[in-house]
């Protein structure tokens, strides 16, 4: 687990999904990505929060990453 993600459970969105503006606004433990080898396409949130914002360019698989911040 990165050092600035508090250990708490989170959930995977769907690849090419995100979490709303309005779900998170601008909290950034809210939602992130993780560099783990074949799950680059996902975005992690908290529980509770829904991740039903496709992706903007999501048909480009792990390149539409720069929407939500990676963590490391």
């Amino acid at each position: 687990m990165p050092a600035n993600i508090p250990e708490v459970n989170y959930c995977a969105c769907r690849a090419g999904y995100r979490a709303g503006f309005h779900d998170v606004g601008h909290d950034p433990l809210a939602q992130w990505r993780l560099p783990w080898v074949g799950q680059e396409v996902r975005v992690f949130v908290r529980p509770g929060v829904k991740c039903d914002t496709l992706c903007d360019n999501w048909e480009l698989g792990a390149q539409w990453r720069q929407e939500v911040q990676l963590c490391m």
